[in-house]
């Protein structure tokens, strides 16, 4: 049995309309042992369900990763299961207006992109060789498509997506890649992350500045706050300093409890570690891909980009209405733990769409960023 076949038997497959995903062990523990019996899942030797998209083993930090599964797709060795979910509904170019019923099709709507103007094609079939019939059959067929479009449309597909962290990863002949899973799990790493800027200087003269992290245990994580409370506000807390203050407060076994250095962000577009809310604007926080905060001479620009799914369309007027911003930033757990904030007085949009295949229709945007109005708030509990 196929892995989405096993969804659909249990009727799990209608809980994505309501939800991104099934997440974690209170909606996987109980299909566990049916996930085991999957094709997918056939060289699994462990299986894991997890809550947190890392986990440590000994000095290692390994953050999840997404797989669309296709018929080869197999889970071997041990497995770290986080979630599954269905990808947004995907066309195929070479079908997009093949005949789906009667010999008519309507497709799903287009925008154009200079006007946004939203149009949907309709394909109609007759025999030519039949010129006394053709007015009013095609007629007759025009009126049912028209009153019963949902039999007549382009049908997409849905891809199942799978996240966690599994020791290897390829089809029943060849390995696509390994992760070395020995050693002694720890579910929640104890760190917190901190953020610092850091400015490059370019060679004709500009400046761009970049948004860094790094990690500090959690034992310490008060004490930090305490020191550079004003630093952390204004964003102006150096890595110098950070790594100073680790060096007067090293605690026993630090070094090897938390090997920072060998740490690296492996999570895929739609699991990063920020979520932006846009005021004026009802745009899903986890629709952000990316975005990129620098300067153009005294000006400070925002750039970021969104997908849109088949649950929701950005309407192009809503962009006028944005008045602020703010990007939260996470920890490796998933924990809201600061905020940058601001008002913008400039904007530039742009939506972008093609029939390659599985291209997402994107939304990318552009602001000038209100310097006077920029705010940083550190929580200590997690949110704003």
């Amino acid at each position: 049995m196929k892995l989405k076949e096993l969804l659909e038997t249990f009727g799990k497959i209608e809980e994505f309309t309501s939800s991104p995903s099934l997440y974690g062990k209170k909606q996987l523990e109980p299909l566990k042992e049916q996930i085991l019996q999957c094709e997918e899942f056939s060289e699994c030797t462990e299986l894991h369900i997890i809550d947190k998209p890392i986990i440590q083993i000994e000095e290692r930090v390994l953050s999840s990763q997404s797989y669309k599964l296709n018929d080869t797709s197999r889970f071997k060795g041990k497995c770290y299961l986080l979630s599954l979910s269905l990808s947004p509904e995907m066309y195929n170019p070479h079908l997009i207006l093949n005949a789906i019923k009667d010999g008519a099709a309507i497709s799903q709507t287009m925008y154009d992109p200079n006007t946004f103007m939203p149009t949907k094609t309709i394909l109609l079939e007759y025999n030519p060789c039949d010129d006394s019939s053709d007015r009013n059959y095609l007629n007759k067929l025009l009126d049912n498509v028209l009153n019963n479009p949902a039999d007549y449309r382009v049908k997409g597909e849905r891809y199942l997506m799978i996240r966690g962290i599994f020791e290897e990863v390829g089809t029943p002949d060849e390995s696509k890649s390994f992760t070395d899973l020995s050693g002694e799990v720890i579910e929640e790493p104890k760190y917190h992350m901190v953020f610092y800027m850091e400015n490059e200087y370019l060679e004709n003269g500009e400046l761009k500045i970049h948004m860094k992290n790094t990690f500090i245990p959690v034992e310490l994580s008060n004490k930090f706050k305490e020191q550079f409370s004003d630093k952390l506000d204004k964003l102006s807390i150096t890595k110098e300093e950070i790594d100073r203050f680790l060096e007067e407060n090293k605690l026993d076994k630090t070094e090897k409890q938390f090997n920072f250095k060998e740490y690296k962000l492996q999570e895929p577009a739609k699991t990063n570690r920020f979520l932006i809310k846009i005021k004026g604007a009802d745009i899903p926080e986890y629709l952000f891909k990316n975005y990129k905060i620098y300067n153009e001479g005294e000006e400070l620009i925002l750039t970021t980009e969104f997908y849109e799914t088949v649950q929701y369309t950005f309407n192009p007027s809503d962009f006028f209405n944005i008045i602020d911003i703010e990007i939260l930033y996470l920890d490796p757990v998933g924990t809201i733990h600061n905020s940058i904030s601001f008002d913008v007085k400039g904007s530039n949009f742009k939506k972008t769409g093609s029939y390659s295949e599985d291209e997402i229709t994107k939304n990318k945007l552009r602001f000038v960023i209100d310097k006077k109005t920029i705010k940083l708030k550190y929580d200590n509990n997690g949110g704003n």
